[in-house]
């Protein structure tokens, strides 16, 4: 995807392109911070640690250091069992 078509295209786009990453765990920080936000689905809007991995295909140890990002940012936030949802800060900015 080229700079002026990232500019132009709707979220979802982005994710699918982010998605199809040859190698999981590599290339820029953004695509893996999107491969981890993709993981929620309706039907999947609370999720632990591993499975947050498995859903994304992306290693233990780097969807836990980008949690920690994503969790400050307010991206992400943690319930009372320690499972992940989509937090407050994104659902305003979307």
């Amino acid at each position: 995807m080229t700079h002026h078509s990232l500019r132009t295209a709707t979220p979802s786009a982005v994710l699918r392109e982010t998605k199809s990453s040859p190698v999981p765990g590599t290339g820029p920080v953004i695509g893996r911070a999107l491969h981890i936000l993709g993981a929620f689905t309706a039907q999947h809007p609370h999720l632990s640690l591993s499975e947050l991995a498995r859903r994304s295909g992306l290693p233990v140890s780097t969807v836990h250091r980008m949690l920690g990002e994503l969790l400050a940012w307010g991206a992400l936030e943690r319930d009372a069992q320690g499972r992940y949802r989509i937090g407050l800060r994104l659902t305003s900015v979307a």
